[in-house]
């Protein structure tokens, strides 16, 4: 099997280390395409080199889905694959898929199935115009399966892509990776710490949200250690708006994944608008505030592991993430055996 797999952004690459390792072992030959959509060193190569991810054949240096869909119509022949796949929901995302259908390829879509209902974030569209156009869905949770159920995915007579049940690969991810965590020196001394990330368009490029956001962290750095790395897109927001951190507060620059799991370890409390690090945080039994006013992972807050942000302060919202029991962690997204599941279907269905 020859398959083209599109990534763009780090939570793919991450999910892609893992996916990959397996390649030789099911007879798949690939091709890897980094869209360029994040490429920087610290937010790209550092991961590449750090998971022992394959160098991509092509990078295309692009951040618009017109850039990316004309990149790949003249440097790639869609005769030398058999089909493709993609991860989650960006742009990247959606280059691959259309890049596939246009080209008359099969079309893989990993972590299909996940609905914020909230138009007004681009990964919604992402994700909705994917799944649409997908041959193979494969859905990390039961809910994601029924959101694709509900929208008639799993109607014979429509002639939609199959879905399957995969679990998450993320939890394969962290499963595989934890073992190889690595220490950030400026932190080991710190214990249950609130580990704190911010990066999403709707949170740092408003400068009203950014400063309530900021304003309530400084404000619960008095009471708690708080360690922060900083995504290029915060800092520079955070420069250009005049605001500052509270010098209490431990600003990292971007980490590795291994540094991220370190940290996850560590801390007590995880603070993100992050999709992925939301999981992750679940996978390590630590409550998490979700500073956002939905999530399309909907089993961390039925599973009372984290809350939504939506209207509260900081403060308050904190207050009743202690109040939450325990973690129960039951396996919600698999049992690290996602990617096993994936290239079997892969190799039935496609190959």
């Amino acid at each position: 099997m020859k398959i083209l797999t599109i990534i763009g952004a780090r939570p793919q690459m991450i999910k892609h280390a893992i996916v990959q390792k397996q390649f030789r072992r099911f007879g798949i030959s690939e091709t890897l395409v980094h869209t360029g959509q994040h490429f920087d060193f610290e937010m790209s190569d550092l991961f590449f080199k750090t998971l022992a991810i394959d160098s991509p054949q092509y990078n295309l240096a692009s951040h618009t889905l017109d850039e990316m869909l004309e990149k790949m119509r003249t440097i790639l022949s869609p005769k030398d694959f058999d089909y493709v796949l993609v991860y989650g929901d960006t742009t990247s995302t959606l280059a691959g898929a259309l890049y596939a259908k246009y080209n008359h390829l099969k079309l893989a879509h990993i972590e299909a199935g996940l609905r914020s209902y909230d138009m007004q974030m681009p990964e919604e569209i992402n994700r909705i115009l994917t799944d649409r156009i997908s041959d193979l869905l494969f859905a990390p949770t039961q809910i994601a399966v029924e959101n694709l159920k509900k929208e008639g995915y799993l109607d014979e007579r429509l002639k939609c892509g199959k879905v399957i049940l995969s679990g998450d690969v993320m939890k394969d991810c962290f499963d595989y990776f934890s073992a190889y965590a690595q220490e950030i020196p400026q932190v080991q001394n710190k214990k249950d710490f609130i580990l704190y990330t911010l990066h999403r368009q709707s949170n740092v490029d408003c400068q009203e949200r950014l400063a309530f956001l900021l304003n309530g962290l400084n404000q619960l750095a008095n009471q708690y250690d708080i360690v922060f790395p900083l995504h290029p897109r915060t800092h520079k927001r955070i420069q250009e708006f005049n605001l500052s951190l509270s010098d209490q507060i431990i600003a990292l620059p971007p980490q590795g994944y291994l540094q991220m799991l370190w940290l996850l370890k560590q801390c007590k409390y995880v603070f993100t608008d992050s999709g992925g690090l939301q999981k992750e945080a679940y996978f390590a039994n630590k409550k998490c505030l979700i500073m956002r006013d939905v999530s399309e992972w909907g089993e961390i807050i039925d599973n009372q592991s984290g809350i939504l942000l939506k209207s509260l302060s900081v403060q308050k919202a904190f207050e009743a993430l202690e109040a939450l029991p325990l973690i129960q962690n039951t396996q919600l997204y698999g049992n690290g055996k996602s990617v096993e599941i994936i290239l079997d279907s892969m190799k039935k269905y496609l190959g």
